[in-house]
């Protein structure tokens, strides 16, 4: 892995593929690390230059309790693109992931972007009804501290954790053992919880989300949802690409992390809309 300081915080990435490829940026959700597309990005490694990266927090990334806000992931991102001097970029996103190729995209008007995946974008309008209950009890300092506990609690034990990556999926089953490994192992660090905490806590200021429009300055883009998504349901992404009208929209079986349950797939279509 290598370092950059990205918003003032080491940020760790991988870079691998093709020396003279066009950059492809992978960017994972909150609570995993820059794993989640390994499978999926191999794919592309022969024609593009790949870059995954650990958000601050997360992963190998510097813990940075400001770092967890919608500001904060596009000027992680920007930097991270300004310091590598990439260009003709295609961004990879999955939740705060896809809410930071947006936010990027947004900010330079498309400038060097070729195109945008998103899958399960994250903004307030697409959090699940269960999960806003939560965050809305949570600023109670008691109901947070208890359930702090609980959270706690679930991580030191191998079936908590598992209770909380299986969430993530629609099949658990089709999800290699080694992947689920390296998951429990994320979720272990009470701190990473904490941190997919910290993330909710900052939902609101994802709300610029709900209010873009798709400009001719923007680029090509398809979104993706995972049709079992738990935490950010399809009929709340169906919402969001109602009114945003991407070029393309996809929804495939599969939960929030469905990169995982069907890498192939999850290439195939990818390929399929970068070579249209």
């Amino acid at each position: 892995m290598k370092s950059l300081v990205c918003n003032s915080v080491a940020i760790s990435y991988k870079e691998s593929g093709c020396i003279s490829g066009s950059p492809m940026i992978f960017l994972h959700n909150g609570g995993t690390d820059h794993s989640v597309w390994d499978s999926v990005s191999e794919y592309f490694a022969a024609q593009y230059r790949i870059y995954s990266l650990d958000w601050p927090g997360f992963g190998q990334s510097e813990d940075n309790q400001d770092s967890f806000n919608f500001e904060a992931y596009g000027n992680v991102l920007r930097d991270f693109i300004e310091q590598l001097n990439l260009v003709n970029i295609t961004l990879v996103g999955n939740c705060i992931g896809s809410a930071a190729s947006l936010n990027y995209c947004h900010r330079v008007q498309g400038v060097n972007i070729r195109s945008l995946v998103l899958f399960n974008v994250l903004s307030p309008s697409t959090v699940s009804d269960r999960a806003k209950i939560v965050i809305r009890y949570k600023k109670n300092p008691i109901f947070k501290a208890v359930t702090g506990w609980i959270e706690t609690k679930l991580c030191q034990y191998a079936l908590g954790r598992k209770v909380l990556i299986d969430l993530q999926f629609e099949n658990p089953d089709q999800v290699s053992k080694e992947s689920k490994q390296h998951l429990a192992n994320l979720y272990e660090n009470p701190k990473n919880y904490q941190n997919i905490n910290s993330i909710g806590e900052a939902v609101a200021s994802f709300a610029p989300i709900d209010t873009f429009e798709k400009t001719d300055w923007f680029p090509p883009i398809m979104m993706v949802w995972g049709k079992s998504n738990k935490a950010l349901p399809y009929h709340k992404g169906q919402e969001l690409m109602r009114r945003f009208k991407p070029d393309e929209e996809l929804v495939l079986e599969g939960g929030h992390l469905v990169m995982l349950e069907d890498a192939k797939r999850v290439a195939h279509h990818i390929r399929r809309f970068l070579d249209r």
